[in-house]
């Protein structure tokens, strides 16, 4: 399985990605993680599906909420 990469802001993004999911519904924080992880997970699965844009930077939207992991 693919290795990802991480820049060192991307926990704080993702908390407040999920905060702000959390305030339009109860509930909704947990669905943007669980949608968060399937996508990491199929860029593992298969590299191949992500779009690049630039050198070595690629990106995937996800299918459920407005977000793009690049």
């Amino acid at each position: 399985m693919k290795r990802l990469d991480f820049l060192p802001e991307v926990e704080d993004e993702i908390l407040d990605a999920f905060r702000r999911s959390q305030r339009e519904r109860k509930g909704l924080g947990q669905e943007f993680r669980v949608e968060l992880k399937a996508t990491l997970d199929r860029i593992r699965r298969m590299p191949s599906i992500v779009a690049p844009i630039h050198a070595d930077v690629c990106f995937v939207k996800t299918s459920r909420f407005p977000y793009v992991v690049y």
